[in-house]
């Protein structure tokens, strides 16, 4: 059976991405949409920017994503949304384990590993190289960024940013709404909504 055709909100750097993942993996975008009239009309990698906000395209047979890397933006896009079918996207050059479980709308990109036990909620982002090990629970909407590596059994809270590079050790935890700098090495849980930076040990900021 063949899938639905995309709709992809959001026309950044990360919707780019979204769009060459997407043509990877075998799935038809059938636009890009973007509440800034500027970019109405035009294309992006071959895809139209289309008109309109994105609720007026709710009747279209498709399947959502949402190509925006801010936490917050990309959840409220996605309650706007309740009710549409949003895809999960992975990318044919990652590996997902059998049984791992990832939530509607992730966003799983080239390079990346999910091993077993993992479970994603939904909207996340595993962005490019990033590593997940075993029994890893990762909350709605957070984004593990590039290159970024969980060890088993971390648990990750909603809404989260886990920087480009860092690092979680085995069974850490990182509280909802929390921000892992950059290169940050998370060696004590960290409470919700703290930033934590560090390249030796994380710690609040």
């Amino acid at each position: 059976m063949t899938a639905p055709p995309l709709l992809i909100v959001g026309t950044g750097g990360h919707a780019r991405e979204c769009v060459e993942a997407a043509q990877a993996a075998g799935r038809s975008v059938t636009g890009l949409l973007d509440q800034d009239s500027a970019m109405w009309g035009k294309t992006l990698l071959g895809v139209p920017v289309l008109s309109g906000d994105p609720t007026e395209h709710t009747a279209r047979d498709a399947e959502w994503l949402i190509a925006v890397g801010n936490n917050d933006a990309r959840a409220r896009l996605a309650a706007g949304l309740e009710g549409c079918a949003f895809a999960t996207l992975i990318h044919p050059f990652s590996w997902v384990s059998p049984s791992a479980v990832t939530g509607d709308g992730c966003m799983i990109f080239a390079g990346t590993v999910l091993q077993t036990g993992v479970r994603l909620g939904r909207h996340v982002i595993i962005n490019t190289g990033a590593t997940v090990s075993h029994d890893c629970q990762v909350g709605d909407c957070s984004h593990i960024a590039v290159g970024a590596h969980l060890a088993g059994n971390v648990g990750i809270g909603a809404h989260v940013l886990f920087g480009a590079g860092a690092v979680a050790r085995h069974g850490a935890s990182v509280g909802d709404g929390a921000t892992i700098g950059a290169g940050a090495v998370v060696v004590h849980d960290i409470a919700a909504g703290v930033t934590a930076v560090g390249s030796g040990v994380a710690r609040p900021r």
